[in-house]
């Protein structure tokens, strides 16, 4: 037995199935790493821009007794 794969919660023997359905299990699986890549792409973007509006924030000018103000959804 090959390798498996589990499609819809049932699990298959990967070379058993016909070249259509390998096909179309590698291309799913490839579309699940990329989206994967892209997740974890996106959460280091969304940081690095948390990271810069806090930083703009806390250099604004204020004025005299001005408290700093939340950094939380300041830049739109």
């Amino acid at each position: 037995m090959g390798k498996i794969v589990t499609i819809s919660g049932k699990d298959y023997d990967f070379d058993a199935l016909n070249d259509t359905a390998q096909k179309m299990a590698t291309n799913v699986m490839a579309a699940d790493a990329r989206l994967e890549q892209l997740r974890a792409e996106l959460a280091m973007i969304q940081l690095a821009r948390d990271v810069y509006a806090k930083t703009l924030v806390e250099n604004l000018p204020r004025g005299e007794g001005e408290a700093t103000p939340p950094a939380h959804g300041v830049v739109h």
